[in-house]
């Protein structure tokens, strides 16, 4: 099988229904030359970070602080960026897929360490978490193989503060990982359950044109978007390839002594929403989602009514949101996956600068 269809890490049809429509102001927040962005974090200090995969050729580094002039600073250093040419998986940067940021002004870096959409490399795949008051590695956790080994790919990270937890989306498991942040210990939870895997009967459609592999076969993505609310009391989950929403309590995700049976009585159905990849939570209850079959940035409010904030043709697969400290507004990085080589016949389609973009709240 195909790596990419196997991990699940693209987008399927969206189905229509009705919604409330309004155009919030939509600008760039800035771009990245030929570094496709894919991961995007705000600090409470209001310091903005980006994450870069090492998939395009024009790779170079994984993680970037933007200044105020809009130049990209490896961060935390030159070093942590240089695996290309040292190859230290452990202490190095592999293949940044997700960055955030905490409340107590911490950056979470997510390294499932598959350059390429490769097999993860042994011992690579880590978080890292760097103090921001210092700017310094403050501590790195790593996997057994038994929790996420060669055939993981963890897409997405949020952190429990209040559990002290840190959760992961793992398509390629079809499973969620959750680790302990003070002992540094993990479990799988919830591998295989329905509410994780894809629709296999989505087929994504984009400017016209089948999102299929080499082989004809539509692309497949479980397990994807993730959110936790401010007040860390719920996790929201859900399928790329699927249109439904759902969520559990963190006070049993969180417990390493429930089994995946009572984990899965805790579930409850959110509904129909779309087809949606990352997905964010703000303090009054809503969902914000991406929807890169529409071009759109959606939310769902607390009442479950659907609002397009946002549409056009500058989100070409709008992925990964950061929201700001204050709340005004959402920043959303454009990956432009599907102008990717894997999509067109070995050619890169992709539209330079990358951007960025900024949506007023």
């Amino acid at each position: 099988m195909n790596i990419i269809s196997k991990i699940g890490i693209l987008s399927a049809l969206s189905i229509w229904f009705n919604a409330n429509a309004q155009q919030n102001t939509v600008s760039t927040a800035f771009t990245t030359g030929n570094h496709q962005p894919v991961g995007v974090a705000i600090a409470t200090s209001g310091r903005t970070f980006v994450s870069f995969p090492n998939w395009l050729p024009a790779f170079k580094i994984s993680l970037a602080e933007v200044l105020a002039d809009g130049r990209l600073k490896p961060f935390p250093d030159a070093s942590w960026n240089n695996w290309l040419a040292d190859r230290n998986d452990k202490t190095q940067f592999v293949c940044v897929q997700n960055v955030v940021a905490d409340q107590q002004n911490n950056l979470w870096v997510l390294d499932p360490a598959n350059p390429q959409l490769g097999e993860a490399r042994q011992g690579g795949t880590k978080l890292v978490k760097i103090n921001l008051g210092k700017d310094l590695v403050e501590r790195v956790y790593y996997f057994p193989d038994s929790i996420a080994g060669r055939n993981s790919f963890l897409n997405d990270v949020r952190i429990d503060e209040k559990h002290g937890r840190a959760y992961f989306a793992d398509p390629a498991q079809k499973a969620i990982i959750v680790l302990d942040l003070e002992s540094g210990a993990s479990r799988k939870v919830l591998n295989n359950h329905a509410t994780l895997k894809a629709d296999p009967n989505f087929v994504f459609r984009l400017n016209g044109i089948e999102m299929r592999d080499s082989k004809g076969n539509p692309f497949s993505s479980n397990i994807n978007g993730i959110a936790i609310t401010k007040d860390f009391e719920w996790f929201y989950f859900r399928a790329e390839t699927d249109v439904k929403l759902y969520r559990i309590a963190t006070r049993y995700l969180s417990d390493f002594s429930l089994s995946d049976e009572v984990l899965a009585s805790h579930i409850q159905d959110m509904g129909t929403v779309g087809q949606s990849n990352g997905i964010i939570a703000d303090s009054k209850g809503n969902i914000y989602l991406t929807a890169a079959m529409d071009k759109a940035i959606k939310r769902v409010s607390a009442d479950g009514t659907i609002t397009i904030l946002a549409q056009g043709k500058d989100f070409e697969w709008p992925d990964t949101f950061a929201l700001s400290a204050d709340e005004g507004y959402l920043l959303v990085s454009i990956s432009q996956i599907n102008r990717m080589t894997w999509f067109n016949n070995g050619k890169d389609q992709t539209k330079k600068p990358f951007k960025v973009l900024k949506i007023k709240l």
